[in-house]
């Protein structure tokens, strides 16, 4: 019997302590709580912000390629033996007299 009054008692002491540290805990979470919003916050805006910058860097790695590409293809060109084109020498001839002024004497 006196083995059961010291279990019994072992209990409450156990439940007594256990709700004063929960206090504490509860205590401690209230106090920082506001901290933790503002920081889920400012996580939360990163992530936006690292959305962002992932899809402007893919945007400028697309962009770069294409340049790259332009570059080459002009690289290319000025390396090649020019072609003669009549059609170009035509086009050319005919932007000429359009940019002369008209001679309404001769």
């Amino acid at each position: 019997m006196e083995w059961t009054i010291v279990a019994f008692l072992l209990v409450v002491l156990t439940q007594l302590i256990t709700k004063l540290r929960l206090r504490k805990l509860k205590a401690k979470l209230d106090e920082i709580q506001p901290h933790i919003e503002k920081v889920r916050g400012n996580l939360h805006e990163a992530e936006r912000d690292f959305e962002l910058l992932k899809l402007k860097s893919s945007d400028s790695e697309v962009r770069l390629t294409h340049l790259k590409d332009a570059v080459r293809e002009l690289e290319k060109r000025l390396r090649e033996p020019k072609v003669v084109d009549p059609s170009a020498d035509e086009r050319a001839r005919l932007s000429a007299e359009a940019a002369s002024p008209i001679d309404l004497e001769g």
